[in-house]
């Protein structure tokens, strides 16, 4: 994803809405089909944040895994096609979590694309290092 627009429309054109009470200055936030839980959050299958600034255009997309099998969700889709495509670099460690980052000459983005497991979630993230 290489600009807000394209992100807002990938979102728009799969299905998911918009997440934000109010227009962010930073961030835009997205769930696939989102719904409220008797608190008022969304409870949702995927979720989408795109954070954007100056020098930065970065994305997160956070999917909620099939408990039976692999395989068959978008999260598992996208890992395969990057896995094809693009050059293993580096496992990036944020907190407790590890993404496996990978180059992709050929993509519209600047940076890395990492992946990782985190509970029932495949989280999906862009780094401009990984350092």
């Amino acid at each position: 994803m290489d600009s807000k627009d394209t992100f807002i429309k990938l979102m728009i054109d799969t299905g998911y809405s918009s997440t934000d009470k109010e227009l962010l200055e930073d961030k835009i936030n997205f769930a696939y089909r989102p719904e409220k839980n008797d608190t008022g959050e969304y409870i949702s299958t995927s979720f989408a944040t795109y954070i954007f600034g100056k020098s930065v255009g970065l994305f997160t997309l956070q999917f909620t895994r099939p408990e039976i099998s692999y395989g068959n969700d978008p999260y598992d889709e996208i890992l395969q096609k990057v896995k094809r495509k693009c050059k293993y670099q580096a496992i990036k460690t944020i907190g407790t979590e590890n993404y496996a980052c990978y180059e992709c000459k050929d993509a519209e983005f600047i940076g890395y694309i990492g992946f990782s497991n985190v509970g029932k979630s495949g989280i999906i993230s862009q780094w401009l290092y990984l350092d």
